[in-house]
């Protein structure tokens, strides 16, 4: 009340204000003799001012904390000890609560010819986040209680409503004060995942979904199955909201983006495979590249500014030294698989130029392996796969007769190709960090994810048998075209940036594995 008071007392006394608030103007007078005077400020005041710093920073810094109970459990982790009911206290005094529950309101058009609150609402929101926010233009409602005159205060970015504005329009002294609700995020926005019912997505999903956000998946199931998704749902406890579509078909995303809020897209979706891309080059440059600019442009016309994109060390084509960095020279990717990737980048990169609203992360990642710890989801390919574990997983399951090393004269210690293999579910947690890290921030943002060490094709056979327990058949066969010797990244800037770094080694990427291969011989079903 104090706060309101000193906002309006220039413009229209105290005295009328405090008889609108039923508050004595002597305990305003006292209040504010101490706010001067340190000496005089109680130690509650001076406790409340700490906390309310401590209340700013974690709801500034974490977009998924939106009521009073999680800032608390916050407060709780990081020591503060204090009452949850002066966490909501503070909360509501500096307008960071949900506003309480009222009656049912109804929009309609009434007198317009009351001023309204836009200046103020502008230098409040403007002066904390520049140019991210705005007010939309002003609405009226009618209540039980009569007239309301509302005006919406939109993130941009995030395309979500975080704070609105109220006041009554009677005529009463109560129409002189401009109600301060509370910011909230009335429309849960959501995170689109492309490629979401995929191998790399479908971890991902169940990553975002147990951080706390809402999910949306867009795949065309291609190479992915819907059980995926309701495994994800069992064990995330919630399911992500499915829509089956392909990332070229423009109409579609239009629909998806109005129908749902969203306030960033993590864009797994795209083909893969090197071998495959060699035979098929225009349908890489197709789903790939044509797919990207499509979703794009959905995104711009829907309002929507953040985008992680699933990209590949590929890009670095045949590298001149190890590890690769991310200020490697890239434009020599050896097969159109690497290069539909090189050039996605490249469009996007001008995209952020062409437009500052843009904040895309670039993630450069190596070869994902392994499973969920739970044996419930897994690499499911469709025929015969295309990656190395689930080939080596299915000749120890009995499905394929053996392995071909693919070249065993490559100056590698063992002769045979050297990779850097990351756990999926490193991979998953490293997308969560990197969309953490452009809310923040606009522009491009390029990260290598990776472990920092290189395993030969027969190292990760000898893993998988000691994993498995049983011996893996291969042969040595002539070299596929498009491939390299060895490739490993330097995940320095990941670490130092987003504070990430894989952590789970390579017996336990075979271990989880071969179990989901054991509890799955035949992939997904149906």
């Amino acid at each position: 009340m104090k706060a309101y008071i000193d906002r309006y007392r220039d413009a229209y006394g105290v005295e009328p204000i405090c008889r609108v608030l039923q508050m004595a103007p002597s305990c305003y007078w006292r209040h504010a003799a101490r706010q001067r005077d340190p000496q005089l400020r109680s130690a509650r005041a001076r406790r409340d001012e700490s906390l309310m710093a401590d209340i700013q920073s974690i709801w500034h810094a974490n977009w998924q904390v939106y009521g009073a109970d999680k800032v608390w459990l916050q407060l709780k982790r990081e020591g503060i000890r204090v009452a949850r009911c002066t966490v909501e206290r503070l909360m509501r005094a500096m307008g960071l609560q949900g506003a309480r529950r009222g009656k049912k309101v109804r929009t309609t058009t009434p007198d317009t010819s009351a001023p309204c609150p836009l200046d103020h609402v502008n230098r409040q929101f403007k002066a904390s986040r520049p140019n991210e926010l705005w007010v939309s233009d002003f609405t009226y409602v009618s209540t039980w209680q009569g007239w309301l005159y509302v005006a919406f205060v939109i993130d941009v970015y995030a395309r979500r409503i975080v704070g609105w504005r109220v006041r009554q329009v009677t005529g009463t002294p109560r129409d002189r004060i401009i109600r301060v609700m509370n910011p909230i995020d009335t429309s849960r926005a959501s995170i689109l995942v492309t490629g979401g019912a995929g191998y790399i997505g479908s971890h991902t999903t169940l990553a975002l979904l147990q951080a706390g956000h809402e999910v949306v998946v867009l795949d065309n199931l291609s190479n992915s199955s819907p059980e995926s998704l309701r495994r994800v749902a069992e064990l995330a406890g919630r399911a992500p909201r499915f829509v089956r579509g392909d990332i070229r078909d423009r109409a579609l995303l239009d629909r998806l983006l109005a129908e749902h809020p969203v306030r960033a897209v993590l864009h797994f979706a795209g083909l893969k495979a090197v071998g495959e891309s060699v035979r098929e080059p225009l349908a890489y440059y197709d789903n790939n590249v044509a797919g990207t600019v499509t979703l794009c442009q959905a995104m711009a016309a829907a309002g929507v500014f953040r985008l992680v994109f699933s990209s590949s060390a590929t890009v670095y084509g045949e590298p001149g030294a190890m590890p690769i960095r991310e200020d490697h020279p890239t434009g020599q990717p050896t097969n159109p698989y690497g290069r539909s990737k090189l050039v996605v980048e490249e469009v996007l990169r001008d995209l952020s130029r062409s437009d500052p609203r843009w904040a895309i992360a670039l993630l450069r990642y190596f070869n994902p392996v392994g499973a969920h710890e739970s044996g419930r989801i897994g690499e499911d390919p469709n025929g015969i796969p295309n990656n190395l574990l689930p080939y080596i997983s299915q000749v120890a399951a009995g499905k394929l007769k053996e392995l071909a090393v693919f070249g065993d004269d490559y100056l590698t210690p063992d002769g045979t190709g050297v990779r850097d293999y990351i756990h999926v579910l490193d991979l998953a947690q490293g997308h969560l960090k990197a969309l953490q890290a452009i809310e923040q921030a606009a522009g491009v943002h390029t990260w290598n994810l990776g472990t920092g060490q290189g395993y030969s094709v027969l190292e990760m056979v000898r893993a998988f048998e000691h994993a498995a327990g049983r011996t893996v058949p291969y042969r040595i066969a002539p070299r596929r075209p498009g491939d390299i010797a060895e490739c490993w990244a330097d995940p320095a800037k990941a670490a130092a940036e987003l504070g990430w770094r894989a952590e789970l080694g390579l017996d336990r990427m075979m271990a989880d594995a071969w179990r989901w291969q054991s509890l799955n011989p035949d992939g997904y079903p149906g």
